[in-house]
């Protein structure tokens, strides 16, 4: 009776400890799947969007300057001086004076006119042609950036595939060996 009653529980502790060791090994192993790397996946995924979305603004300033570029040089290749200035004679005489200085005042105002049309045209391509020069130089920063976090994290997953295999293949084993004791244990108790 009492005797049988301890070799019983004897034998339930036996069997709770066993169970609980083929637990821990079991649980050992599936730790080697908690390997996170969604911080540095995140990341490189910020990055990038960073990048896109910074190289669509950049094709935009792009887009700008070549309208406004073109619009200077259109205007630069598009000049009609007046007429008058391609016959003005090289050595005046006293009755072409008066024609002379009725040329020279449209001549004068179409300069005038020229130089502000000019003017606004080559500062409008002169600040796109800026704008877009330094949000290049920004994206190129941003694409760098993102390139070396992407590099990194995927560096760290290779790594991690590998740390992951080494892990299972070492917990596997463990495991294996704590079954085969507990099964050794359970025929000797058996026994």
């Amino acid at each position: 009776g009492e005797e049988m009653q301890r070799v019983r529980n004897a034998t339930y502790v036996n069997h709770a400890e066993d169970q609980d060791e083929v637990d821990r090994a079991r649980d050992k192993v599936a730790r080697c799947d908690d390997w996170t790397l969604i911080e540095n996946s995140s990341l490189a995924a910020t990055r990038g969007e960073e990048h896109g979305t910074c190289r669509v603004s950049e094709a935009e300033l792009n887009q700008t300057k070549t309208t406004a570029c073109g619009k200077y040089l259109a205007g630069m290749q598009g000049l009609s001086p007046p007429k008058c200035m391609v016959s003005l004679p090289a050595d005046p005489q006293p009755a072409d004076l008066a024609a002379v200085l009725t040329c020279t005042q449209k001549k004068t105002a179409w300069w005038r006119d020229l130089k502000a049309t000019a003017m606004k045209l080559a500062d409008s391509c002169d600040q796109a042609s800026t704008a877009h020069a330094n949000k290049k130089h920004t994206c190129d920063s941003a694409q760098t950036t993102y390139e070396a976090t992407f590099c990194g994290y995927r560096s760290q997953l290779t790594g991690a595939c590998l740390r992951h295999d080494q892990c299972r293949t070492s917990k596997s084993a463990e495991q294996q060996e704590v079954q085969t004791k507990v099964r050794i244990a359970e025929t000797s108790r058996k026994a």
